[in-house]
């Protein structure tokens, strides 16, 4: 009788424990798609990346993801492209790939001369701030040539396109800043352009066209 009490325990022991991975399994997978939607990094896997293909895969209890990184595994979601994700083994359709859309628009900055860190409030949002390093205009050439401050209010999205167009070089000496860079040969930006994102809640940008600019008063506003 005590045999099969034991038996009995160890049975509703092992039921509530596969209860509770089943459901933490499908809440962590639903998580995790939903980041990948709105193009965020999962957070409950275990990641693993191939240095030869340049393929991160995120392996959660019931799902596995997997991007093709540019430069870095560290870099953000939208920096990627041919996004995939898997819930056991069905293909769960990523519904925006952020890296494969394209937009075609040149940019146009003019320095100023004999100009050093001079930081100025270029445009205030409600949820983008941007600033600027010794510039005297930035435009956007599309029909038109706007600037940045006039066209972004037509299209709020276009600082996350100009992001995709530099290269992501990663954090900024252990800040939580990033940095962004003009791509060797890219003849749609007629200048060398450097850009510090905040990783805050509202989106603040930093825009100059010297090689290092950052200041210790970055992102704290």
């Amino acid at each position: 009788m005590k045999v099969l009490k034991s038996i009995l325990k160890f049975i509703k022991s092992v039921f509530k424990i596969t209860l509770f991975v089943i459901l933490l399994g499908l809440v962590t997978a639903g998580i995790d798609y939903t980041r990948i939607i709105n193009g965020e990094t999962p957070l409950f896997n275990i990641s693993s990346t191939n240095i030869e293909t340049n393929k991160q895969t995120f392996q959660g209890i019931f799902y596995t993801a997997e991007r093709k990184v540019r430069i870095s595994d560290k870099e953000p979601l939208m920096e990627s492209k041919n996004i995939k994700y898997n819930f056991l083994t069905k293909n769960i359709k990523v519904p925006k790939q952020f890296k494969e859309e394209t937009f075609d628009f040149k940019i146009e900055i003019e320095e100023e001369e004999e100009c050093q860190n001079k930081i100025e409030k270029y445009y205030e949002g409600e949820k983008i701030d941007i600033y600027t390093n010794c510039l005297k205009s930035l435009k956007i050439q599309t029909e038109e040539k706007l600037e940045l401050k006039e066209y972004i209010v037509k299209n709020t999205t276009i600082m996350n396109q100009i992001i995709n167009k530099l290269g992501y070089m990663g954090m900024y000496k252990n800040t939580k800043t990033l940095v962004f860079e003009t791509r060797e040969n890219d003849s749609s930006i007629n200048k060398r352009l450097t850009i510090y994102k905040c990783d805050n809640e509202k989106e603040i940008y930093y825009i100059g066209n010297k090689e290092e600019f950052y200041q210790d008063t970055f992102c704290k506003s």
